[in-house]
């Protein structure tokens, strides 16, 4: 999801209240595992912090497993960009998708390493600065 004021959009804040507040209402509901990703305009990654904090609580809330969030910064510039380029700026998020996916299926949260490759900058402060 993209960041909206250190939160999420509108509209995604409301859908994932409405799936807490039917899963409260089931006697069992189905396990479910929840993994956000967040992604903000700001070169620095923690920017997406809060929102991932809100996701965090919204898994509790609808008695989902979270498997952790990863946050992007400067997401624009990885728009229209192959995720696949293996010296691109954006190899260090497929590179975190990957290990996510991974983790994932096997039953787990995302791995630090994926954590902290999502966070690292697409391209030096200096380059963005100039732009």
């Amino acid at each position: 999801f993209p960041l909206y004021v250190d939160s999420l959009p509108y509209l995604a804040v409301e859908a994932l209240e409405r799936i807490a507040a039917h899963r409260q209402t089931l006697p069992a509901p189905i396990p479910t595992t929840f993994l956000a990703i967040a992604n903000c305009g700001f070169p620095e990654a923690h920017h997406n912090q809060t929102a991932l904090e809100i996701c965090e609580q919204f898994a509790a809330a609808a008695a989902m497993t979270w498997a952790g969030g990863l946050a992007l910064g400067a997401g624009g510039a990885v728009h229209g960009q192959p995720l696949a380029a293996e010296n691109g700026m954006t190899r260090h998020v497929a590179r975190a998708l990957d290990l996510t996916a991974a983790a994932l299926a096997a039953g787990k949260g995302a791995p630090a390493e994926a954590v902290s490759l999502m966070a690292q900058p697409l391209m030096p402060q200096r380059m963005y600065l100039v732009m």
